[in-house]
């Protein structure tokens, strides 16, 4: 399990069965604002989407592939964070995020990414972390170049956005 209490108001926790009702509702309520830039809302349209979310979340977990954490504000689910599956050939991951649109502008992702790596590079003992984010999404792009991760391209027609392909603007980051 893993638990990060950043400061008063804000924690990181592993998304637990218990929490599928909220994750369900933050994402329900924020659908037209996430759809901008994520392409898997409408494989999420009812509460057993977010729990079978959670338990794949669980199971990569266990098997030591991935994770993701709940970002919580205030004791309000904000949104989630997490790396997408491990390449322990290559000591590789990816960082995904994303945030109710009521609690941008606060650093929770910023300070959410940052645990992350440091817990990539501290306790996975990981070399590299990429960020894969669309080229026009500026809010999105603004935590990798916060963080001092490195810009190393584009990849053109990278994700197909309902019907849309978008180029993704990629960042990484050489962990000591």
């Amino acid at each position: 399990m893993i638990y990060k209490k950043i400061n008063a108001d804000f924690y990181l926790k592993q998304l637990e069965i218990e929490d599928t009702d909220k994750l369900f509702e933050l994402v329900d309520k924020n659908r037209n604002y996430l759809k901008k830039w994520l392409p898997w809302l409408d494989n999420n349209k009812t509460i057993e989407d977010s729990r079978d979310f959670i338990q794949l979340s669980k199971e990569g977990f266990e098997g030591n592939k991935s994770f993701n954490l709940g970002i919580w504000f205030k004791n309000e689910l904000a949104g989630v964070v997490g790396i997408h599956q491990i390449n322990w050939e290559k000591e590789t991951t990816a960082i995904g995020y994303w945030l109710g649109e009521n609690f941008q502008g606060l650093g929770l992702v910023s300070d959410s990414v940052k645990f992350i790596t440091d817990y990539c590079q501290n306790e996975l003992k990981l070399k590299t972390i990429q960020i894969r984010c669309a080229v026009e999404n500026k809010k999105s792009r603004s935590i990798p170049e916060k963080l001092g991760f490195q810009f190393i391209g584009i990849n053109e027609l990278s994700e197909n956005l309902y019907g849309k392909l978008v180029d993704h603007a990629i960042y990484e980051n050489i962990l000591n």
